[in-house]
């Protein structure tokens, strides 16, 4: 299948295979570490999906930087299946990928076009809208809710309702989702999902382009505007943790070493073995942590066991390398005094409960905080051709603005910056001043 798809380009993606497998040999003890904490058979089906992603992406995405192959490819297949949603996606994605954040919003506009059309050829009202596996798979994505939520609220939604499908197999956190309840209809019983696959495919919204005010928009830019257009209103975060929440993750913190009363800040360090511009070296927070502590606080991390273990400091809690539980990691998120991050799911989530958050090695730029209660430090771009910083008018041009890979970086001879240890421990003084 995959010489099928890529004829010329197997060597290239053996190799990138080879590359994936020697990284994995090379944390053989983290594997280990996982399976001891939570199973074998969950290891390797968490496993399995990881390479199945990260082969889906190098089929039609970044296949080692060969963009304009991908979407010539998808053009062509475009051309023959003018009706196919997925093709809009894909296409649209690669050329997200490739820079041309303006060429993939027309594509996937085009995309939700064509799903209209389909919808109203069979008849179906759209009324309703459904947010399925797209937006519950992984918890920056289930946060959207929020943006969907307030869409809505503020009647800048033509749909009345929305219903969230959440196949429990195919979900990043559950607990988080559940928090949604007062929002939206969730559907988790698999055979009622069933019986609404066929007309959620018609009307199921994508991670791609939404309508405001009649004008469809890349997703997370509408995000924002929906967001500032919240915030202009006075109106306050839609979530809050019940009591019996907050107590049972509470007690379980107590339990590991968390004292009662005290406060603490959760930290979450996006780490990948690939070429993502979103991940960061935990072991240049290590500073900041000590400065969190020495002011009396508690560093609680969160994440998975495939993460690089933290040293043994005082006031730490790391969480990624004890048993998994998704309500943890909502607590954590939506009760620290502010949380630091990367351009990860979790920083989300914690702004869609009103904490604070500490933006560390931002990237790419394009993607924008959609909560006022924080502080961004992001990644700066250097030049390798003209031997200087991009300025800041550069950086928020395509095809830097939305680049999330670091292939298209090298193929620009640009490099990126990360925040020194110096810069992280900046950045907490002053969200302690602040908050």
């Amino acid at each position: 299948m995959l010489a099928k798809l890529y004829p010329t380009r197997m060597s290239a993606l053996i190799g990138w295979f080879f590359t994936e497998l020697l990284s994995a040999k090379q944390r053989i003890t983290k594997l280990r570490r996982m399976i001891a904490d939570i199973g074998l058979l969950a290891t390797a089906r968490r496993v399995w999906d990881a390479i199945a992603f990260r082969l889906g992406r190098a089929q039609h995405l970044t296949d080692r930087g060969q963009y304009a192959e991908a979407i010539a490819m998808f053009e062509q297949k475009l051309s023959a299946r003018p009706r196919d949603l997925d093709l809009y996606f894909a296409l649209g994605a690669a050329h997200h990928v490739r820079g041309s954040l303006r060429d993939a919003v027309e594509v996937w506009t085009k995309g939700m076009q064509v799903q209209s059309e389909l919808a109203r050829e069979a008849g179906v009202s759209t009324g309703t809208r459904y947010l399925g596996t797209m937006f519950t798979r992984m918890i920056g994505h289930t946060a959207y809710f929020d943006t969907f939520a307030k869409r809505r609220l503020l009647g800048l939604a033509p749909e009345q309702k929305y219903i969230v499908l959440a196949d429990r197999n195919n979900t990043g956190n559950l607990a988080y989702v559940e928090c949604w309840r007062d929002h939206f209809e969730i559907i988790t019983d698999p055979k009622a999902i069933r019986r609404h696959a066929p007309i959620a495919r018609l009307l199921e919204e994508y991670p791609t382009v939404i309508s405001v005010d009649g004008k469809w928009h890349f997703f997370h830019d509408a995000a924002v505007e929906i967001e500032s257009r919240w915030h202009d209103t006075g109106r306050g975060q839609l979530l809050a943790l019940k009591d019996e929440q907050r107590n049972r993750a509470r007690r379980e913190l107590e339990s590991i070493g968390l004292p009662s009363g005290s406060w603490f800040v959760t930290l979450h360090v996006r780490e990948g073995v690939g070429a993502s511009r979103r991940d960061g070296n935990i072991g240049d927070y290590l500073l900041a942590i000590r400065r969190i502590t020495q002011a009396g606080g508690w560093v609680v991390r969160i994440g998975d066991p495939s993460m690089t273990s933290m040293p043994d400091l005082p006031n730490l809690l790391d969480c990624a390398h004890r048993p998994r539980r998704d309500w943890l990691d909502v607590y954590a998120l939506a009760a620290a005094r502010f949380m630091i991050g990367t351009n990860s799911g979790p920083a989300f989530v914690a702004g869609t409960f009103g904490v604070p958050a500490l933006l560390t090695n931002w990237a790419p730029i394009g993607i924008r905080s959609l909560y006022r209660n924080m502080i961004m430090l992001p990644k700066r771009l250097w030049s390798r051709t003209d031997n200087r910083y991009l300025t800041p008018d550069e950086e928020k041009s395509e095809p830097f603005a939305s680049a999330e890979w670091t292939h298209l970086l090298d193929q620009h001879h640009v490099s990126q910056i990360p925040n020194s240890p110096d810069e992280i421990v900046a950045g907490v003084d002053e969200m302690m001043r602040r908050y």
